[in-house]
């Protein structure tokens, strides 16, 4: 309780503060967000969802939060991400404050003040009406202290030519806490490519939380990816919400490499006939490194289908843990549902937790989920040591080969290629530097 009485102080303390370094739209969201915080608090690991992170450790620490939005430069010689051929259009975040947001072409890019100004019955309508502010009392604390957001508008027709590139960045001397708003509003027939990228400088502890909000109109086509590569000090909370209408197609990717404690979730809404939703995700822990997954995936519609694929490589004392749960309502026939969860230990003191859930109430479906974890296929290590590969080296390429499943399904080919590389350094426990980062250690 130490943690939710810390920020009711804050929130009574600060909300004129708070509320003076924001706009409209997003006042007019926290007066609902602080209600629920003050009643639901941080949640603790007696509830179910929380039981593999402790979260009000992740929350306990004395952080700095900049509610008087004193800003800090970026630019691209300092605080460069790159990926060998891929040409992106760049957004950075620092800290929780969006520099460089400005138009790009037809598709809007611009931090939520001068959306709010621009399109203000757009930013009343979409922001926060995802988050549910009253079930998770991370997203209600998230609400109630974000003071800024990056806002990517597509509107209905328009197909981004170049993938968007958002790059958070966390450079402190002393403990920190950023607290980030993403929303992505896809009309009608429209396009888009989208990265972000976590990258932390600090060497103190820090904490990122997150909250993401995805309208997906109908024929539209979205791909998400997420790269985190911070530190072992890195702690966040993030929180991804999808709304898919009919035909609409989504794809979202997270690639854990380097982190320090992590907590994901993601939930869609499928509200329309023939959506089509792919998760996949890799996360490569070792020591004492944490990634907790949550997805909840609502089927609302007849003939829609979500596919979710997961896979975590764990060594030394790290900690994984996946739940999955898969709702199909009454009236969504011909639903079609996999979920899929593997896990490699390569060490006796990994943990890891695999809970897929499905829960049924249409008849005409084709659902189902499974898990499995375990080591290296001891029979494979022999055909290749047999072969004259080195003990380490086959170990490396049968590691390689379970994370190929994930890379084969990112739809850009220059980011697959990249992480590819990536990847097999990080395996090796040597550099995950993107071409050209100053940042990445």
């Amino acid at each position: 309780m130490a943690a939710t009485e810390q920020y009711k102080q804050l929130l009574e303390e600060h909300l004129p503060l708070i509320n003076k370094g924001a706009c409209e739209a997003m006042n007019n969201a926290r007066e609902g967000a602080v209600k629920n915080f003050l009643k639901y608090g941080i949640p603790s690991q007696k509830e179910e969802m929380f039981r593999h992170i402790n979260i009000e450790k992740l929350y306990t620490p004395d952080y700095g939060i900049n509610l008087a939005r004193v800003s800090q430069s970026a630019t691209q010689e300092v605080y460069r991400c790159s990926v060998p051929g891929l040409k992106t259009q760049t957004v950075y975040v620092v800290g929780d404050i969006p520099q460089l947001c400005e138009k790009k072409g037809e598709v809007e890019v611009m931090d939520m003040g001068a959306f709010a100004i621009q399109y203000p019955q757009l930013a009343q309508r979409y922001y926060n009406k995802l988050a549910q502010t009253s079930i998770d009392g991370t997203v209600a604390l998230n609400t109630a202290l974000a003071q800024d957001a990056v806002v990517v508008y597509i509107p209905s027709g328009v197909v981004m030519q170049t993938p968007l590139q958002i790059v958070n960045i966390l450079n402190s001397k002393t403990p920190v806490m950023a607290n980030r708003r993403l929303l992505i509003i896809a009309g009608e027939n429209s396009a888009a490519t989208i990265l972000v990228c976590e990258h932390n400088l600090s060497e103190c502890q820090t904490l990122a939380t997150q909250v993401t909000e995805i309208f997906a109109g109908e024929n539209s086509q979205i791909e998400y990816y997420e790269l985190e590569e911070t530190t072992t000090s890195s702690y966040k909370v993030a929180t991804l919400f999808a709304e898919q209408e009919a035909n609409s197609n989504l794809l979202i990717a997270p690639i854990t490499l380097h982190n320090g404690e992590t907590r994901t979730n993601y939930n869609v809404e499928m509200v329309a006939k023939g959506a089509n939703l792919n998760i996949t995700g890799l996360s490569i822990c070792d020591n004492q490194q944490i990634s907790d997954v949550y997805t909840r995936v609502h089927h609302r519609a007849s003939h829609c289908e979500s596919n979710q694929l997961f896979k975590n490589i764990v060594s030394d004392s790290a900690v994984v843990s996946m739940t999955g749960k898969v709702l199909v309502e009454e009236g969504a026939e011909k639903t079609i549902s996999q979920q899929s969860n593997k896990n490699i230990s390569m060490s006796p003191t990994a943990h890891i937790y695999t809970e897929p859930q499905l829960e049924i109430y249409a008849d005409d479906v084709k659902c189902g989920h499974g898990a499995t974890v375990g080591q290296l296929d001891e029979s494979a290590l022999f055909y290749l040591r047999q072969r004259g590969i080195p003990k380490d080296e086959a170990r490396m390429m049968l590691m390689l080969a379970f994370a190929d499943d994930i890379l084969q399904r990112i739809k850009l080919e220059p980011l697959r290629d990249r992480l590819r590389s990536l990847i097999e350094n990080r395996l090796r426990k040597g550099d995950t530097k993107c071409s050209g980062c100053t940042m990445c250690k």
